[in-house]
């Protein structure tokens, strides 16, 4: 029976990671932005790391990229690509970086798998001159997937590519663009590079060399996403109670119950508290939740209680589709998953719903509360697929 908790792959981007070819891609978007008699960022070469093509075209351009059409755009983007290609003939396996060759041998060793992941559409060729794609399992490449960095899908598409989930995999990427890819989509990270923007991987090293692969199974062992998630599937009204506590995000300054997107449900402030005056209770009458919580002993006399204020709300919101409004409770739900991941410190709901015309929705809502800034809080809807009946 195989190891459910065991490594299984390490995907390692390309350039910075592998090889110095970032060098190439700086040089190339900075001749191209002063052939058109602009002057580059100062910081290029670092904030085009890890990002596409057209991302990073964007990137060198600044506010000029506001002057020139998609088609244009696109045919500026094919004239650096021709200058990094031509730049990259000089590449060979003397440029592989130190540590490569016996990092890979020891993970063969292991029969931990070795994938690529890389926004470069030009990957599998700066891999033939390396003389490493021998060595690699799996390549995802810019041609591979479909939403680049700091999207997660280049790495679950390198995954997928060798049976493994993401909670079984460690990346190794010199981006901060990839770093933030790799912990959305629940893998392990390694950071190499400048340590000021990669200090939020789990694991942070100046060269391959200092890893092998029994450091990285240690690593893996100790951040793997799944021991730091929560998750539950189903819809069940009378278990929402429970749910909005389990799932609550809160910073220490302010707390969001864990509800369902649109819900509403309990949005709380430290220090706002008012005094409430309640009634005599029968607990017999009480839902599960509240004969969970609740005292028996003290809710059949009269009480007076010092209560947390329930504030406005800023996540309750409605949702149409074709002018039509879409119920996200139960008798439209068909699949709910909620997941709480402590590590990220991220509230991810995924659901499909049914609108009374029949139309299927699938809906990701993600929500969060800052630790660095107490007072801010937020909710993020990735994006909602629509499928006709």
């Amino acid at each position: 029976m195989s190891d459910q908790s065991a490594l299984k792959a390490v995907i390692f981007d390309l350039d910075g990671v592998l090889c110095d070819t970032s060098c190439y891609h700086g040089q190339a978007w900075a001749n191209l932005v002063r052939s058109l008699g602009f002057e580059p960022p100062r910081d290029l070469e670092e904030r085009v790391k890890g990002i596409s093509r057209m991302a990073s075209l964007r990137i060198a351009l600044g506010a000029h990229a506001a002057k020139y059409s998609e088609a244009e755009l696109v045919e500026l983007a094919t004239r650096k690509n021709d200058c990094y290609l031509e730049a990259i003939k000089k590449i060979s396996p003397a440029d592989v970086f130190p540590g490569v060759q016996a990092l890979f041998a020891d993970l063969k060793k292991a029969g931990i798998k070795i994938v690529l992941g890389s926004a470069s559409k030009n990957a599998q060729s700066v891999l033939a001159s390396l003389k490493l794609a021998d060595a690699f399992d799996a390549v995802a490449d810019g041609f591979a997937y479909k939403h680049g960095k700091p999207h997660p899908d280049v790495f679950l598409t390198a995954a997928k590519a060798v049976g493994a989930a993401p909670w079984e995999c460690i990346v190794v990427e010199d981006a901060t663009a990839g770093i933030n890819a790799a912990l959305d989509g629940g893998f392990v990270t390694v950071g190499m590079g400048a340590r000021d923007s990669l200090k939020h991987a789990h694991q942070f090293v100046r060269s391959l060399e200092e890893l092998d692969a029994a450091r990285l199974k240690a690593l893996h062992a100790t951040y793997r996403s799944d021991r730091w998630r929560v998750v539950r599937d189903g819809f069940s009204p009378e278990k929402e109670g429970t749910c909005g506590t389990l799932f609550c995000t809160g910073n220490g300054f302010l707390g969001v119950r864990g509800s369902l997107p649109g819900a509403g449900g309990g949005f709380y402030v430290a220090g706002l508290y008012d005094r409430v005056d309640r009634g005599p209770q029968v607990p017999e009458k009480w839902p599960p939740f509240e004969r969970y919580w609740g005292n028996d002993a003290l809710a059949r006399e009269p009480q007076i209680e010092v209560c947390l204020i329930n504030s406005p709300d800023f996540l309750k919101f409605s949702l149409d589709v074709d002018g039509q409004p879409v119920l996200l409770d139960g008798a439209r739900l068909l699949n709910v998953r909620r997941v709480l991941d402590m590590h990220s410190a991220t509230y991810t709901v995924e659901l499909e719903c049914q609108t009374a015309e029949g139309k299927r929705l699938a809906l990701t809502h993600r929500r969060f509360a800052d630790t660095e800034h107490p007072g801010r809080g937020g909710a993020i809807d990735p994006g909602m697929d629509r499928q006709r009946p």
